[in-house]
């Protein structure tokens, strides 16, 4: 008998793919996952698949975020299945400090060794944030904490609070 658990994430990415993709993502739509094999800036990258009307084959959309992707890459190479669908076809704000967008969505994985499942859920439970909820941005406390007292109301340092709309600009 088969194994199964969900879990929701992003696919980062959005803001560097969404041009060259001219991906508009809707909600339950079908993201096929597929591990890179060299991929320069994660040597345990899954990209983010769809097939789109007027394209020949798939199209690489994001990234599973690097938090989750060696666990989601293993599992795919020992026999994991995984259902990936757009929870909200919104983008949301990464939760980098760097900053970017993500596109959520529920993952839904399947495997038939209960004891690798029991691993990967505590895994993926560890490095969670709460795509599905409310993100709270911690950007100016960690600020705070890395740059001190030295930031001040005359700072030339300016922090979204993280309850503004996400705005899309075009380059």
């Amino acid at each position: 008998m088969a194994n199964h658990f969900e879990f929701y994430s992003g696919l980062r990415g959005y803001h560097v793919y969404k041009n060259s993709a001219d991906w508009k993502p809707y909600e339950k739509e079908k993201v096929t996952l597929k591990r890179e094999k060299n991929n320069k800036h994660d040597k345990f990258a899954v990209a983010g698949r769809v097939t789109m009307r007027g394209r020949f084959g798939w199209i690489i959309v994001d990234h599973i975020p690097r938090e989750v992707s060696r666990y989601v890459w293993y599992s795919i190479l020992e026999g994991a299945k995984y259902e990936v669908e757009v929870f909200k076809k919104e983008p949301i704000a990464s939760p980098l400090l760097q900053g970017g967008l993500e596109i959520p969505i529920k993952v839904s994985v399947t495997w038939d060794s209960p004891e690798n499942l029991s691993i990967l859920m505590e895994k993926v439970k560890d490095v969670q944030y709460p795509i599905a909820g409310a993100y709270i941005d911690n950007s100016k406390e960690i600020l705070k904490e890395l740059v001190g007292d030295e930031m001040d109301e005359n700072s030339d340092c300016e922090i979204d609070d993280g309850e503004s709309e996400i705005e899309l600009i075009d380059e």
